[in-house]
């Protein structure tokens, strides 16, 4: 029974949804005031306004275009694309321009490191070697003469 009812529900409510959907039609009335109804106005027709039947609307509804601005369309969007890749490669070549001058500079802040480095290892020798075999005195000139040397490339290589 339930079953019964349950599909004459369900052919009612088929059957009168198509009859449900209506047009709302809209018109300003002769005081100014705009008005609504699902019927047009007996002067529907000598306003200006055409019935469509329900295909034309699913046309027009779903956006059908000419040809010709379907070709427009594309054009556009390929201009676009173009424009945006020549952007893209635009900010590709000036990224990696930075990296290398970025790449650049730390190679050679490591080098300049390196060399001074090498330079203070072979003046430490040089001293040791000057002074291994000299009297007290000579000892004394030699540290004095490494200590300027030592304050000259300390400034060299803070630079």
């Amino acid at each position: 029974m339930s079953s019964n009812l349950l599909a004459i529900t369900t052919y009612l409510l088929f059957f009168f949804s198509a009859q449900v959907q209506g047009e709302i039609y809209q018109w300003v009335d002769s005081q100014g005031r705009v008005q609504f109804s699902d019927r047009p106005t007996e002067d529907y027709d000598a306003m200006g306004y055409t019935r469509q039947s329900s295909s034309q609307q699913a046309t027009e509804a779903s956006g059908f275009r000419s040809p010709e601005d379907l070709e427009a369309i594309a054009e556009k969007l390929k201009k676009d694309r173009f424009k945006r890749e020549k952007l893209r490669k635009k900010a590709t070549r000036a990224r990696v321009k930075k990296n290398e001058k970025r790449e650049k500079r730390l190679a050679t802040a490591e080098k300049r490191k390196l060399d001074c480095q090498k330079a203070r290892d072979n003046e430490d020798l040089a001293f040791r070697q000057r002074i291994k075999s000299q009297s007290l005195i000579k000892m004394r000139k030699a540290l004095a003469n490494h200590v300027k040397k030592s304050e000259t490339r300390r400034k060299k290589c803070s630079k």
